[in-house]
């Protein structure tokens, strides 16, 4: 049946298994998951038509498939991995007095809100990543699938479970700092420029806030002005007979303004005149004499 179907076996050791064998290591440098590659160990089977081997053995080629990419992973950035470095790494572990927490978990917590502490805080974090030149880390040899999958074991992992890890530790560490050092200038300037838009948001607020307020205190001085005029504008008003008007609206004998503006700014009534009386009749209510201030009492007379 298989020879008619043009399908073929693969023993141990043969030209297919060692095809399958680097086909899983390559996949296994992009992908992690043993389900996954166990699918994609079988769907290729499929497609060059060979028989697949037992599910155990199969299961085992995807162990040292996985096992594979970890040790090629060490090989490739093997020369970055300097002394210098692995102490900095190292001390990522470690909880530091300052903070609390370990460098990890304190570069792994994001940001809460957009207030000035976070943004001291995510500069901070920048500046480390800097002092130890995670910048200028030069990962490109790993696939980008396995650099985002180391960092994304170190995002998720303790570190007690990544101190187990041994030598294995040092590249999934490599490759985080490498990827938050990218992510972490995002964040910073992200962090900035909602600190600057809220800010902006405030003062427009405040400065709509006073503007109704001016508004308001206008709309009461104009109140006060509407309550006020009809007063000083009738006919029989204190201030009228002060200002010596007629009720016709004729102008003042000593300048000639009108009554109301005579009546508040003429000299010649406010300085020379208790009360003032044009030397001629305005109208039949206006008083008939004017004294001057220096005039006594008994010395005032009406005129005829």
């Amino acid at each position: 049946m298989a020879r008619y179907l043009e399908w073929q076996s693969a023993p141990a050791g043969s030209q297919a298994m060692k095809e399958l064998e680097q086909f899983l290591l390559d996949r296994a440098m992009e992908h992690d998951s043993p389900t996954l590659l166990f699918n994609l160990a079988r769907e290729y089977l499929m497609a060059a038509k060979v028989i697949r081997p037992g599910a155990l053995i199969l299961a085992k080629m995807v162990g040292t498939a996985r096992k594979g990419a970890a040790d090629l992973t060490s090989q490739l950035v093997g020369h970055l991995l300097t002394k210098e470095l692995r102490a900095d790494l190292e001390r990522m572990l470690v909880v530091d007095a300052g903070l609390g927490m370990t460098r990890l978990e304190w570069l792994v917590s994001p940001a809460r809100d957009a207030s000035a502490t976070s943004v001291k805080t995510a500069i901070d974090k920048l500046a480390w990543l800097r002092a130890i030149d995670a910048h200028q880390m030069d990962v490109s040899v790993l696939p980008n699938e396995r650099r985002r999958f180391l960092a994304q074991v170190a995002r998720r992992s303790t570190n007690q479970g990544l101190e187990r890890r041994k030598e294995r530790k040092f590249p999934i560490l490599l490759a985080f700092v490498a990827q938050a050092a990218v992510d972490q200038l995002d964040e910073v300037v992200a962090l900035f420029d909602q600190a600057v838009s809220a800010r902006e948001s405030r003062a427009k607020s405040k400065t709509d806030e006073a503007l109704v307020e001016r508004a308001k205190k206008g709309e009461a001085r104009q109140l006060v002005m509407e309550l006020i005029l009809p007063v000083l504008a009738t006919r029989r008003s204190p201030m009228m007979r002060w200002a010596g008007c007629c009720a016709s609206g004729s102008a003042c004998s000593g300048c000639g303004r009108s009554p109301l503006m005579c009546g508040i700014r003429c000299p010649a009534i406010t300085a020379g005149c208790r009360s003032w009386t044009p030397p001629t009749p305005i109208c039949a209510s206006s008083p008939r004499t004017c004294w001057p201030r220096s005039t006594s009492r008994a010395d005032r007379a009406p005129t005829s």
